[in-house]
């Protein structure tokens, strides 16, 4: 019995270039088709698509890699680093915002809730202000999961005087961002749970928490492929009580 190649190996072969050092990658086209913009690359309408090689000197290998990575695997794995948690969450909201510019919003659902899980509540401020000045209004993905999780924080812990400072710093600098902030803030239930401790974080509550988080990601995703004109699985359905674009 012959086994049959998969038709994703199949498929024309692309030289790829990345980083001013221009460390060469080979990828197959079918894989490079499930971003929106580098399928249009592969046409012969663009000089990449008739020579099937493309340079891409102004991105990061590490962040452009896992962008590579995730369109062949569907899974998506933050490698440990011997960086700091700065640069940790530095690399995640560069992802986020590769998966944006390359139009690969499934990507952007498991970034999402990595990034708010890890950088809650020391880095979120500053580094989400990067992905909410790299991202158009219309991206929904991350705005909702910023605001699950800053209501998740302040439902569950007082809020310390440099917690306090991070907002204050994040509302001067204007924006959606701000917005977000308030709608958090006006989520906040007036009883508040126990006093938040790293176990309450990491238990059951905070598990149906990041279901929800997926669930109602999903549907963000899905919303923005149709823009997109990608195809998509069967619309997602919420679950009750989760928040929306509100």
């Amino acid at each position: 019995m012959s086994l049959e190649i998969p038709s994703t190996y199949r498929s024309p072969i692309f030289t790829l270039f990345v980083g001013p050092d221009k460390q060469e990658l080979s990828m197959h086209e079918s894989v490079l088709a499930r971003s929106p913009v580098l399928k249009g690359m592969c046409t012969p309408r663009f000089q990449e698509g008739c020579d099937r090689v493309m340079v891409f000197p102004e991105e990061i290998k590490s962040v452009f890699g896992a962008l590579l990575d995730y369109l062949y695997t569907n899974d998506f794995t933050l490698v440990d680093s011997e960086g700091s948690a700065d640069d940790r969450a530095e690399e995640v909201a560069a992802i986020y915002v590769i998966a944006e510019k390359y139009q690969v919003p499934d990507l952007k659902i498991p970034i999402a809730c990595k990034f708010c899980e890890e950088a809650f509540p020391g880095l979120l401020m500053g580094v989400a202000r990067r992905i909410y000045d790299n991202v158009p209004e219309s991206d929904h993905i991350f705005r909702t999961s910023f605001r699950m999780a800053l209501r998740h924080f302040l439902e569950h812990k007082s809020m310390s005087p440099i917690a306090e400072e991070q907002i204050d710093q994040a509302v001067m600098g204007g924006g959606q961002m701000v917005l977000d902030i308030f709608r958090a803030q006006r989520k906040v239930s007036a009883q508040r749970p126990a006093p938040w401790t790293r176990k309450s974080w990491s238990s059951t509550a905070w598990k149906e928490t990041r279901d929800e988080w997926e669930t109602v990601l999903a549907k963000e995703a899905w919303q923005e492929g149709v823009q997109h004109g990608m195809k998509t699985p069967i619309e997602p359905s919420l679950v009750d009580g989760a928040e929306g674009h509100a």
